[in-house]
């Protein structure tokens, strides 16, 4: 049986200083899902998440909201953009180390985004100061990004709303290489670091009781993903889980 080794510890910065018009407000909050009355049918089965905390850090760049690290890469969590990086060996004599970074970024979000940590985790001496989640909350218009871990490392999903407009949605990937579409709906890239990534994209939805999954085709112009699912119902709730931005080792 395969072991997944997960290490992930989140920082969450709270500061005035940050601009409006440039940053989200960092709310936090104990549980987002009751402030998504809306939003429950798809909060009650979106997949759970494993092993993550955030916790609060003064000193933390007032420019990031969140912060954490998985094995040896770290994230940081932007208004719009998700940033990670990593170091990988070069040099086949003078053997060094050299910084890279990738990143994804959500282009013209809404005006009513905010950043929120979610589901609070419960230390040893009762105070909460860690959460399980990071969600962009109306990161465009009736829509959010959900971000967590997973078996297989970090991973973001997108809850699109009934009646949302899902052609708002355009996320540019920067830093990677190769990267492309197969078969429809699998993505592929290599990191800087040298890893080379592979994942579906999957989207359901849940409709009287039952998961329906949602054919989707993903479209890619210069590094800009969208997502185009195929006869869906609009009156309910769409999940569009995304492959891993991260992934994890695993031994056996």
């Amino acid at each position: 049986m395969n072991k997944t080794i997960l290490s992930i510890v989140c920082f969450l910065q709270l500061t005035s200083s940050i601009s409006a018009q440039d940053m989200f407000r960092a709310t936090e909050q104990g549980s987002i899902s009751s402030s998504f009355s809306e939003s429950k049918k798809t909060i009650s089965y979106i997949k759970k998440s494993t092993l993550v905390a955030f916790e609060s850090n003064s000193t933390v760049d007032s420019w990031v909201m969140f912060k954490g690290n998985i094995e040896n890469k770290n994230l940081q969590f932007h208004a719009s953009r998700v940033r990670i990086s990593s170091k990988k060996v070069v040099g086949l004599f003078n053997r060094r180390t050299e910084n890279c970074d990738w990143s994804v970024h959500f282009l013209n979000t809404s005006s009513e985004a905010t950043v929120l940590g979610n589901k609070k985790i419960m230390s040893k001496d009762g105070v909460s100061s860690a959460f399980s989640e990071v969600w962009y909350k109306h990161i465009y218009t009736d829509i959010d990004a959900r971000f967590y871990s997973s078996k297989e490392g970090i991973q973001y999903s997108m809850i699109v709303k009934p009646m949302a407009d899902i052609d708002q949605i355009a996320i540019k990937w920067q830093g990677v290489e190769r990267l492309h579409i197969e078969k429809q709906n699998t993505l592929l890239y290599n990191t800087p670091d040298g890893t080379k990534c592979r994942g579906k994209v999957r989207a359901y939805q849940l409709i009287d009781g039952e998961e329906i999954e949602v054919d989707i085709l993903l479209h890619l112009h210069k590094n800009t993903l969208r997502f185009k699912p195929l006869f869906y119902n609009r009156d309910y709730p769409l999940v569009i889980d995304t492959p891993v931005l991260v992934s994890v080792t695993k031994e056996d």
